[in-house]
């Protein structure tokens, strides 16, 4: 982040909420802020076989009890997009399954992007990862929940550029409404520091606590295939 006061460039990269919140106050900075330069996120977890187990010569993954297949269950996904953008005509991994509730409750763009559709591909991989019914594969190819339905936020603005809302209420009040309690954001700012964005999260979480939003671990480790700490 950065704050603009007159002819000054002051960085808070690495400071605390609180300690911004003092700093503004201490600047004095009624009528004459320009900007809170929003910090820039990015899609992380597309480097994700190890994490979620699809790779077992190298790691044998999760495994699954028994009949948990999360029906009844809805996920929150906040992401790119979902392949082509229309509920009619989705990869039969994310198709109906006849006597549940719809596979994709909603699929809908927060960004004022025009369409839901998904030009990189990293939306519609995550949602196959989730709840993907392995429809395509005759069962072999499935996602961690099979039985669980979607409510799919798009996060693209007019291009290829991730835009979540500054204010994160905006993103997940919507779905916990619907019946989400788990959440899942595969993208973040590459940075470990504490800022604006965790404490909205730690914010919405305390007043909700019955609702788990899941933030991608990074692909900025310490080398190659590793996570951010």
């Amino acid at each position: 982040m950065r704050f603009i006061r007159s002819n000054q460039v002051i960085l808070l990269w690495t400071i605390g909420v609180t300690a911004i919140l003092l700093l503004l106050n201490w600047l004095g900075i009624k009528g004459t802020a320009i900007a809170l330069e929003e910090k820039k996120v990015r899609f992380l977890n597309d480097r994700a076989s190890d994490i979620i187990g699809t790779r077992p010569i190298t790691a044998p993954g999760l495994v699954t009890p028994p009949g948990l297949t999360g029906r009844g269950q809805i996920v929150g996904l906040a992401d790119s997009g979902l392949d082509l953008g229309s509920l009619k005509d989705l990869h039969p991994d994310l198709q109906n399954i006849s006597g549940q509730m719809p596979k994709v409750v909603l699929l809908k763009s927060w960004s004022g992007r025009a369409t839901s559709d998904d030009p990189l591909g990293h939306g519609t991989h995550m949602a196959a990862t989730i709840v993907g019914t392995g429809a395509a594969s005759d069962g072999q190819f499935k996602g961690i929940a099979p039985g669980a339905s979607l409510y799919f936020q798009a996060l693209l603005d007019g291009g290829t550029q991730l835009k979540p809302p500054s204010d994160l209420h905006q993103l997940f009040y919507p779905a916990y409404s619907a019946g989400v309690r788990v959440h899942i954001n595969g993208w973040g700012g590459g940075t470990c520091s504490y800022g604006n964005t965790a404490a909205q999260i730690d914010a919405f979480v305390r007043r909700y606590p019955d609702f788990l939003p899941l933030i991608a671990a990074g692909n900025s480790g310490p080398k190659a295939h590793s996570l951010t700490s």
